[in-house]
């Protein structure tokens, strides 16, 4: 895999392990605020990100950028409104390489260790610090990942908190036959927060990412959302 295709692909992919919900009864949509500000490669900016979640799959809007991600088809679909380009990914190959005999598998061993390691890190911290964030009285969690420390602020009080940790299960399933996806997966972090993350503030390389919920709700998600509209361009993609 080349660091172009990793950099695109492993934020999404990441990002599906903390909100796919196999047992959620009901279709989720939720309006969230991202201020980026002093990371390097990256404008300071505010964006809206939009999230729709179903048992099937999940749509994150952000900009013209959208990010669909079927867990039936094992597709992950990422599209530029700017261009109407699309870009489709296998996540089942995900993390493969090609045939190169013994020094592939070689290879691909190192990587498996290396993301293990990576992973290994994460540890999350509760505290007793506690907050009204949005409506919601959150609970600050301490989220340190590779000596970075970022802020969690979760809440129960959310609805779709219900649906969100029943989590785990179906992204279990999906990557049961891709050892790099199954060592990636970080679906527990949910159990851990023990609330829906109202607030985010990520640290970046001396910048910070913060996220804050907008809004939530509970309906009934079209279908057609969760598909490639007519007009774009696919180009498939080899992760390996």
């Amino acid at each position: 895999m080349n660091n172009r295709s990793l950099r695109r692909i492993l934020p999404f992919v990441l990002f599906a392990f903390l909100i796919i919900s196999p047992a959620a009864h009901a279709d989720l949509f939720w309006e969230s605020i991202q201020v980026t500000a002093g990371v390097p490669g990256q404008p300071d900016e505010t964006i809206t990100v939009k999230n729709y979640l179903t048992e099937k799959a999940s749509r994150i809007e952000m900009g013209k950028q959208i990010t669909i991600m079927n867990f039936d088809s094992g597709k992950i679909y990422q599209m530029s409104q700017e261009d109407m380009t699309c870009t489709e990914t296998d996540m089942n190959a995900i993390g493969g390489m090609p045939d190169m005999g013994e020094e592939g598998a070689q290879a691909m061993q190192q990587v498996q260790e290396m993301m293990k390691q990576m992973l290994s890190t994460i540890q999350i911290t509760p505290t007793n610090e506690t907050q009204n964030i949005a409506g919601y009285k959150c609970r600050k969690y301490n989220v340190t990942f590779m000596m970075t420390t970022s802020e969690y602020w979760a809440s129960q009080e959310v609805e779709g908190y219900g649906e969100l940790k029943a989590i785990g299960k179906k992204t279990a399933d999906i990557f049961k036959d891709n050892p790099m996806l199954k060592q990636m997966n970080i679906a527990g972090m949910m159990d851990q927060l023990d609330g829906f993350p109202v607030k985010t503030v990520v640290n970046i390389m001396g910048g910070t990412v913060t996220t804050t919920l907008k809004s939530i709700q509970k309906k009934s998600l079209s279908k057609d959302l969760f598909s490639v509209p007519k007009g774009y361009k696919i180009e498939k993609n080899d992760p390996s």
